[in-house]
C-alpha cells in the first residue's frame, strides 16, 4: 500500500531536475567531529549524521509506520476492513500527492527567488495548503453523504467521513516535513515523522487490544498522531511564516505554472498504482481487495531499497550528460538499469522462496495463506517499474518533462484497461498479472521514448551543442579573468542567461563568502558568436552605444518608474565579448507568459515611462535598434524599467520607401510592432500571450503618437511605421517548402496583427484631428 506513494515520490525526484532544484548537500561536520581526530572519524561522522543519512532514516520511519499500520489493522480485523482501510489510504495518498506537486515542490524551487520575504513566501504556501485542505474536506464530506444516499456500504461511507475530518491534519503533517526538507532540516522532519509514527502505532495497538479496531478507527489513529504533532510544529515554527492575503493569488498562479506537468504525472501514477485496488473493490469486493493490499505491503518492503538507489540516479544522469553527451548518458542509464535489475531480481528470488512463509507470520487468517504466486507476481511488477526508472531519469536530465507526463498517462490508461479485462476474467490473480503486464509495457515505452529523443537530439547536433556550451562557459571565464585581472575561477560562478543570433549572455556572480574578502557586484558577459560577420566592428559600436544610452537613461525617473541601462565596463578582443553591469528585472514577455504579475496600474503606467525614456534617446538621434518586449526588463516590486541589447542592428531593409530618411522613433516602433505581431514558437499555443504583447506595444505607440502635435504629422509617422513594418515582413524567407509554407502562415498572421493595430491608431489620430478642428472652429466663432 505504501508502494504508490513512494513510487510517486521517486518520480517527483526524477522530474524535479528539469526545474533546477538544488540537490541536498551533506551537512557540515560539527567541530566536535574534528576533535575526535582524523579523516576517518570525519567521514564516519558525515555518514552517521549527514543530511542524506537522516533523510534515509526519516524515509525508513515513514515506510515502517505504513507497513506496521497495515499489519496491525490486518491482525485485529477481517480482510474486508483491511480492504476499506486501503481504499481510504489511497484517497489520503492522492491528496498528499496533489499537495506535493502543486504546493510543496514549487515552494522548494521558488523560495530562493521569491518576490517577497522568505516568511511571506512560506506563509503563502501554508495558506495554499490550508485551501487545499478545505477543498479535500468538502469533496470527501460530499462523497460520504452521496454514498449514504446511494446505498453504498455504510462502513465505507463512515470511513470516508472520518477521512474528511482527519485530512487537514495529515496534509499539514506532510507540508511540515516537506517544508523541513526544503530548508535542509532533515532532523526536524525525522522528529516530526517519528512523533507521528509513535502516536499512531501506539493508538492502533491500544485499539486492537481493546477490540475497537476497524477501518474508521484506524484512520482516526492516523489523524490523532498527526494533530498534536503538527500543532506543536506549527507553534514552534510560527516565526517562519508571515501570512499576506494580498500575495495569495499571485503565489497560487506561480505554483500552478511550475507544478502543472508534475501534477498531471502524479495523478497518472496514482491511477496506475491504485487502479487494481479500486477495480478489485468494484468487481470482487472489499475482502479480496484486502488480500491484495496485504500482499502489496509485503513486496513494498523493497521501497527503501528502490528509493535508496534512485536517490543517486538523477545526479549520475546529469553528470553523464554534461561530461559525455548522449552516448555517455545512454551507457550510464543502461548501467543504472542493470544495477536496479540485479537488486530487484535478488529481491524477487527471496520473495519467491520465502514469501509464502512470511505471509502467515504477518497476517492471520486462511485468506492470507498460499499466496506465494501472488507475491512473486507483485515483486516482478516492482522489478518492471524499477527497470523503467533510469530512462525516466535520463529524460528528466534532458529536460523532457512533458514527454514523461505523456508516457506515464498512457501507461496508466493502458494498465487500467488490462487490469479491467483480466480482473473480470481471473479475479485477484488477474489484477496482479494485469498490474505486472502494464508496468512492463510502461518500462519499455520509457526506454523507446528515451532512445527516440536521444537519437533526435544527436541528429540535430544536441551533443555538439553541449560541447559548444561548455566551451563558451570557458571563454566567458577567460573574459572575466581578463576583466578582473586575477584568477576568477575560485571566487566567481558563471552561468548562461540567454542566447540570441549574435551572442550568448552570461551572468558572473561573486560567490566567495569569506569575511576577509570583500563582496563584488555581479556583471554581465556578452560573448559574440564566431558566425557573426563584422563582429569587432559590431562590438565596438555597441560599446559606444551603451555608453551613450547609459548617460541618457540611467538614473532617470519617469511617471514613478526608475529607468536603468547597463554601463559597459570592458571590451575583450579575444575572445570577443562585452562586460557590463547587471540591471534588475525580467523580460516583459516573461511576465505575460507567467500571467497575473502585471496589474492594470502597471500596464497603464509602464508604457508611459518607456515612451518618456526612449523619447530622450530619439531626440538625441539615438535609436534602440532592437526595441521589443524581450529587451525591456520590468521589476514591478521596485518599479524599475531596464533597457538592454541597445543598437543591435535590425533586419537589413532596402533603401526604398523613404527607409533612409526614417527617424529613430519610426525604426524602433516599427520593429517593436513587428516583433510583437510575429508569433514565436513558444507562444503559438498561447494566443493570449501574443495578444498581451500587441496590447502593450499598441499602448506604447499610442502614447508616442499623442506627443506629436499635428494630425498630418501623426498620420505621416503611422504611415512610416506601417511601411517599415511591412519591409520587416518581406525580409522573411518563404521558400517553396513545408517550412516556407509555415512561415507564410506566420507572416499572414503577423500582417493581420500589424494592420489591425495601425488601423485603430489611425482612426484615433483622425478622430483626434477632427475634434481639434471642431474645437478650433468653435473658438474662432466665439
Amino acid at each position: 500500500m505504501d508502494y504508490a506513494l513512494k513510487h510517486s515520490s521517486a518520480t517527483v525526484k526524477e522530474t524535479a531536475h528539469e526545474m533546477s532544484i538544488p540537490t541536498t548537500q551533506a551537512a557540515a561536520v560539527p567541530l566536535r567531529a574534528h576533535r575526535v581526530g582524523g579523516a576517518l572519524w570525519e567521514r564516519l561522522w558525515r555518514l552517521a549524521f549527514g543530511q542524506h543519512m537522516i533523510a534515509l532514516v526519516d524515509q525508513a520511519i515513514v515506510s515502517g509506520a505504513s507497513f506496521a499500520s497495515t499489519v496491525i489493522v490486518a491482525r485485529w480485523t477481517v480482510p474486508s476492513q483491511l480492504g476499506i482501510y486501503s481504499i481510504g489510504i489511497s484517497l489520503l495518498v492522492a491528496s498528499v500527492t496533489i499537495q506535493e506537486a502543486l504546493i510543496s515542490l514549487p515552494y522548494t524551487i521558488q523560495r530562493h527567488h521569491a518576490a517577497g520575504t522568505p516568511a511571506e513566501s512560506a506563509g503563502s504556501s501554508l495558506m495554499q495548503s490550508g485551501l487545499l485542505s478545505a477543498l479535500v474536506v468538502l469533496v470527501l464530506g460530499a462523497t460520504s453523504v452521496g454514498m449514504r444516499a446511494g446505498g453504498a456500504d455504510p462502513e465505507l461511507a463512515t470511513m470516508v467521513l472520518v477521512l474528511a475530518l482527519m485530512a487537514p491534519f495529515t496534509l499539514l503533517r506532510e507540508f511540515g516535513r516537506r517544508f523541513a526538507f526544503a530548508h535542509l532540516r532533515s532532523g526536524q522532519a525525522a522528529l516530526l515523522d517519528g512523533a507521528v509514527a509513535a502516536i499512531q502505532l501506539g493508538t492502533l495497538f491500544w485499539l486492537g487490544m481493546n477490540d475497537w479496531m476497524s477501518s474508521s478507527t484506524a484512520c482516526l489513529a492516523l489523524g490523532g498522531g498527526c494533530a498534536p504533532t503538527v500543532a506543536t510544529w506549527l507553534y514552534l515554527s510560527r516565526r517562519d511564516f508571515s501570512l499576506r492575503l494580498s500575495q495569495l493569488g499571485a503565489s497560487i498562479r506561480e505554483s500552478w505554472t511550475l507544478g502543472k506537468w508534475l501534477f498531471g504525472s502524479q495523478i497518472a501514477l496514482l491511477v496506475q498504482g491504485y487502479a487494481a485496488n479500486w477495480l478489485l473493490a468494484w468487481i470482487a469486493g472489499a475482502a479480496i481487495t484486502g488480500i491484495f493490499a496485504a500482499c502489496m505491503s509485503v513486496v513494498s518492503i523493497a521501497n527503501p531499497l528502490i528509493l535508496g538507489i534512485s536517490n543517486i540516479l538523477v545526479p549520475r544522469a546529469v553528470l553523464a550528460l554534461n561530461e559525455g553527451g548522449g552516448r555517455k548518458l545512454w551507457r550510464q542509464s543502461v548501467q543504472d538499469a542493470a544495477l536496479l535489475g540485479l537488486a530487484m531480481a535478488a529481491f524477487c528470488i527471496a520473495v519467491a522462496i520465502g514469501g509464502e512463509r512470511l505471509m502467515p507470520l504477518l497476517y492471520h487468517g486462511a485468506a492470507f495463506e498460499n499466496r506465494g504466486q501472488l507475491l512473486t507476481v507483485l515483486a516482478v511488477t516492482l522489478l518492471a517499474s524499477s527497470l523503467g526508472m533510469p530512462a525516466t531519469n535520463a529524460l528528466a536530465s534532458m529536460k523532457r518533462t512533458r514527454e514523461i507526463f505523456w508516457i506515464i498517462s498512457g501507461a496508466a490508461i493502458l494498465t487500467t484497461l488490462i487490469e479491467w479485462h483480466l480482473t473480470r476474467a481471473w479475479g485477484l490473480d488477474g489484477a496482479a498479472y494485469g498490474f505486472m503486464l502494464g508496468n512492463f509495457i510502461a518500462a519499455a515505452a520509457r526506454w523507446i521514448v528515451f532512445y527516440v529523443v536521444l537519437w533526435s537530439c544527436d541528429a540535430q547536433g544536441g551533443v555538439a551543442e553541449k560541447a559548444e556550451s561548455s566551451s563558451r562557459v570557458a571563454q566567458a571565464m577567460q573574459v572575466l579573468r581578463e576583466f578582473k585581472r586575477e584568477t576568477a575561477d575560485d571566487d566567481w560562478s558563471v552561468r548562461k542567461l540567454d542566447e540570441g543570433e549574435q551572442a550568448v549572455v552570461f551572468l558572473a556572480e561573486f560567490r566567495n563568502q569569506r569575511r576577509d574578502v570583500g563582496a563584488q557586484e555581479p556583471v554581465i558577459i556578452k560573448l559574440y558568436k564566431s558566425s557573426v560577420d563584422s563582429r569587432a566592428e559590431l562590438a565596438g559600436r555597441q560599446f559606444e552605444c551603451l555608453s551613450r544610452s547609459h548617460a541618457l537613461l540611467d538614473g532617470r525617473t519617469f511617471n514613478g518608474w526608475g529607468i536603468l541601462a547597463p554601463r559597459p565596463l570592458h571590451l575583450s578582443r579575444s575572445p570577443l565579448a562585452l562586460v557590463m553591469t547587471r540591471v534588475p528585472g525580467s523580460k516583459v514577455s516573461s511576465h505575460f507568459r507567467a500571467g497575473g504579475k502585471l496589474t492594470r496600474e502597471i500596464i497603464d503606467t509602464a508604457p508611459q515611462a518607456v515612451v518618456a525614456a526612449m523619447t530622450n534617446c530619439w531626440a538625441a538621434g539615438q535609436s534602440h535598434g532592437d526595441l521589443n518586449v524581450d529587451n525591456i526588463l520590468l521589476d514591478p516590486v521596485t518599479r524599475e524599467i531596464s533597457f538592454v541589447d541597445l543598437d543591435l542592428p535590425p533586419i537589413v531593409l532596402p533603401f526604398s520607401d523613404g527607409a533612409s530618411r526614417w527617424r529613430p522613433a519610426t525604426d524602433d516602433l516599427a520593429y517593436m510592432l513587428y516583433s510583437a505581431a510575429m508569433p514565436v514558437k513558444r507562444d503559438v499555443a498561447r494566443p493570449g500571450v501574443r495578444a498581451r504583447k500587441l496590447m502593450f506595444t499598441e499602448r506604447v505607440m499610442r502614447l508616442f503618437v499623442e506627443t506629436i502635435a499635428g494630425c498630418e504629422d501623426k498620420m505621416r509617422v503611422l504611415a512610416e511605421i506601417h511601411a517599415c513594418a511591412r519591409l520587416h515582413l518581406k525580409a522573411i524567407d518563404v521558400s517553396w517548402s513545408l517550412q516556407g509554407y509555415w512561415r507564410r502562415l506566420l507572416r499572414r498572421s503577423a500582417l493581420n496583427g500589424i494592420e489591425t493595430t495601425l488601423e485603430r491608431l489611425t482612426a484615433e489620430a483622425m478622430s483626434s484631428g477632427r475634434q481639434s478642428l471642431s474645437t478650433g472652429s468653435r473658438a474662432r466663432r466665439q
